[in-house]
């Protein structure tokens, strides 16, 4: 189950499958690297070549696109698990004495929760009105890749995310 999920009509749907791994699906998944010059893009190829289904729906890349962060990570590392990537190996440094020292993590394993209620939006009540905000999507990442001035990028992703405010601009 997707931990946010997608808008189907009147629901939230958690629901989706990769595709068998085949030649094919390998083939898509290669292209996605070298068709996208950027990360975004090509996590959104990626996931349209490997999934067989999102909510109940072939996935095309508006759709990817639209999902959330949070779920496009998800779907990334449970995709690494279907290719048996999903043991890596880490370095960290000793805060005590500051040897380093290697531990294996297996991205299956991470704890993940449920989006809480309301997702993919939050209503935040402010001195000029009510500011309902969304989670950010693969779409406003690519939107502010671009963007050099971090500040500049941050306060683009911000507007992008709010969905309404009756308080004004």
């Amino acid at each position: 189950m997707l931990p946010g999920g997608i808008q189907c009509q009147d629901s939230l749907r958690r629901d989706y499958d990769f595709r068998p791994l085949t030649g094919e699906v390998e083939m898509g998944l290669a292209e996605a690297v070298a068709r996208a010059r950027d990360l975004p893009g090509q996590v959104t190829l990626a996931l349209q070549a490997a999934l067989a289904h999102v909510g109940g729906r072939l996935p095309d890349a508006a759709m990817i696109d639209d999902m959330s962060v949070g779920d496009r990570q998800f779907l990334m590392t449970q995709l690494a698990g279907v290719l048996g990537l999903d043991q890596v190996w880490l370095t960290a440094s000793c805060s005590h004495c500051g040897e380093s020292f290697d531990f294996p993590l297996n991205y299956a394993r991470l704890p993940v929760k449920p989006a809480g209620s309301g997702f993919p939006g939050a209503h935040i009540s402010t001195d000029r009105g009510m500011l309902t905000l969304r989670v950010p999507t693969g779409m406003d990442q690519r939107a502010v890749l671009d963007i050099a001035d971090l500040p500049l990028a941050r306060q683009t992703l911000a507007r992008r995310c709010v969905a309404a405010w009756d308080g004004g601009d």
